[in-house]
C-alpha cells in the first residue's frame, strides 16, 4: 500500500456517483405555508398600532404642510 494513505487520519470515502443521464428525477414541490409559532401578545400589537398611526400622522402632516406652502399662502410671483 501507499504510505501516504496510511498516514492520513481521515478515512477516504468516495463520493456517490450521479444518476445516469436518462434517469428522470422527480421533485415533489412543497406548498408554501406560513405558520404562526405563537400569537403575538396584546402589548406587541398595540406597539405596532401606535407606530403605524404615528407614521400616518407624520405623512399626513407633511402633505398638509406641503399643500399649504404651495397653494394655501398668498405668494408673490
Amino acid at each position: 500500500m501507499d504510505p501516504l494513505v496510511l498516514q492520513d487520519p481521515v478515512a477516504y470515502t468516495p463520493l456517490p456517483s450521479a444518476p445516469p443521464a436518462d434517469t428522470v428525477v422527480t421533485v415533489r414541490p412543497e406548498i408554501l405555508t406560513i405558520r404562526l409559532v405563537s400569537p403575538a401578545p396584546v402589548a406587541e400589537n398595540r406597539k405596532w398600532l401606535a407606530y403605524c398611526c404615528f407614521i400616518i400622522f407624520v405623512i399626513s402632516f407633511g402633505l398638509f404642510a406641503f399643500y399649504y406652502m404651495m397653494f394655501g399662502a398668498e405668494r408673490k410671483n
